[in-house]
């Protein structure tokens, strides 16, 4: 039988607590941040990674990589193409608005307005040459829609000195918003665990190896790792470990800063091995934003998991008024510690179920 006010006394506030929107309101500023720095990057090869004639041309990644049940600048170009308009314009012209657009989610200006417009064009933009995407570019699209949806402007954003947020700066709302982050960060990283589990190469280090070789991002001369390749080894397992166990040790107190300086620093290894920083910036900026500012966490000590049994089942673990009483009597007797106040394994195991089951279970 499920102790319904229990329930709602410790799991309720883990998503309904007020939280600060600060902490959303500094990931709509490294999102945009992202955005400008991944467009100032591209800035000089624009056209020929969308353009209609660039590398691959839209004839050939209109039928291999564009999805086409999805909106791309393909389709936008044809619209326009009516009117006169050219497809490398187009292409221009889509990345002015979605840099005016990602300015003003900066700034905070409209942000709501800016950062959907900006969501959009992104949308737009990489339905066009899935080829060239990758990781930052998923994660990228995922930041713009989470602070489209979270109260994103309540801080630092000319919305908040006009009073055009009509939030507080405290509020629920901050608070599901984090959890929802952090519950997508989890199923991320865990669904990569498995994947990595699935193949040999990650338990027998071919794939750190595979990494750290392929010329495509091979970034230092790494070929003596061949003579160690327990080293190899000792990786791909630390990688499998830390992404396994990222559900549960990001929501253990204790475990969390470790778990969270884990999985920062395997992001810099990719950052530094592979050359992929921009990739590895945006998923530290996610984690720090979804982790490192939460003060509420689920805490699986022994303590706390024997007493939420309670929740669950409050008939787990009786304790009779007998056994209470004589626990309590052995303890006036005895002047020493707790071997002399439980003078035998009953009175023992009483102290031990009446300390962990009987005492109140802090929040969640």
């Amino acid at each position: 039988m499920v102790n319904s006010a229990l329930w709602r006394e410790r799991v309720t506030p883990f998503f309904t607590d007020p939280a600060s929107a600060d902490v959303l309101s500094a990931y709509r500023i490294g999102t945009a941040c992202m955005g400008l720095l991944v467009v100032a990057i591209i800035a000089p090869s624009l056209l020929d990674i969308y353009g209609a004639e660039g590398f691959i041309q839209w004839v050939v990644s209109n039928e291999l990589f564009r999805i086409a049940s999805l909106p791309s600048l393909v389709q936008l170009s044809e619209l326009l193409e009516r009117i006169g308009v050219s497809p490398d314009a187009v292409v221009l012209g889509a990345f002015v608005v979605y840099v005016l657009s990602l300015t003003g989610m900066l700034v905070g200006w409209r942000t709501r307005l800016t950062t959907g417009i900006a969501w959009m064009f992104h949308f737009l933009i990489a339905n066009t040459s899935i080829a060239f995407g990758y990781g930052v570019e998923t994660f990228l699209h995922i930041g713009l829609f989470y602070c489209l949806v979270m109260p994103s402007a309540e801080r630092w954003s000319l919305d908040a000195r006009a009073g055009r947020t009509g939030h507080s700066r405290v509020s629920a709302g901050a608070r599901i918003a984090q959890r929802v982050l952090q519950i997508h960060l989890c199923i991320v990283y865990l669904n990569s665990g498995i994947a990595k589990a699935l193949g040999l190469e990650w338990w027998n280090g071919e794939a750190i190896w595979r990494a750290l070789m392929q010329p495509d991002f091979r970034q230092y001369d790494l070929s003596w790792l061949a003579s160690f390749p327990v080293i190899t080894l000792l990786m791909g397992w630390g990688v499998l470990l830390v992404e396994f166990g990222y559900p549960i040790a990001m929501y253990h107190r204790r475990l969390r800063p470790y778990w969270l300086a884990a999985i920062i620093a395997v992001h810099v290894s990719i950052a530094l091995f592979m050359g992929l920083w921009m990739f590895s910036l945006m998923m530290i900026i996610t984690n720090l934003v979804g982790f490192a500012s939460d003060s509420g966490t689920l805490d699986f000590t022994l303590r706390r998991n024997l007493a939420f049994a309670r929740l669950l089942k409050p008939s787990v673990m009786p304790l009779t008024q007998a056994w209470r009483d004589q626990k309590r009597t052995a303890a006036a007797r005895a002047p020493g510690g707790l071997v002399k106040k439980c003078v035998n394994a009953r009175q023992a195991a009483a102290f031990w179920v009446d300390e962990l089951a009987g005492s109140a279970v802090p929040s969640i």
